[in-house]
């Protein structure tokens, strides 16, 4: 059987998880090496997502929470430019039991476009 943390944490794309209150639950080893390096952001597992973004950001992802609770959308994603190139950021929903239980957001070092 595979191990599913080694999967997660062996992956080369970024992955945080945050539950349906926007704590962030899970960060794998490419996106804490991305938060520690571009945003200078360490120790993101128990913070909410609120403490992460900005102001523009956060009333987004509020919006993007209250879509994937509704159902109303399905995923979400943007491309940002830094100063190591252009980083494209995809977010889901996942459910338990037919409930919005929080989101996974992959990072990738890349535009998929």
């Amino acid at each position: 059987m595979v191990d599913l943390e080694k999967v997660m944490g062996g992956a080369e794309v970024g992955m945080v998880v945050a539950d349906k209150h926007m704590t962030v639950i899970y960060v794998n080893e490419k996106a804490k090496k991305f938060f520690k390096a571009g945003l200078k952001q360490e120790n993101l597992v128990g913070r909410n997502l609120t403490e992460l973004h900005s102001l523009e950001s956060v009333a987004k992802i509020k919006e993007l929470y209250a879509d994937f609770k509704n159902r109303e959308q399905s995923v979400y994603h943007y491309t940002i430019e830094t100063s190591g190139g252009i980083i494209t950021i995809v977010i889901i929903p996942f459910y338990d039991g037919g409930q919005f239980s929080g989101s996974i957001e992959y990072i990738f070092k890349s535009s998929l476009g």
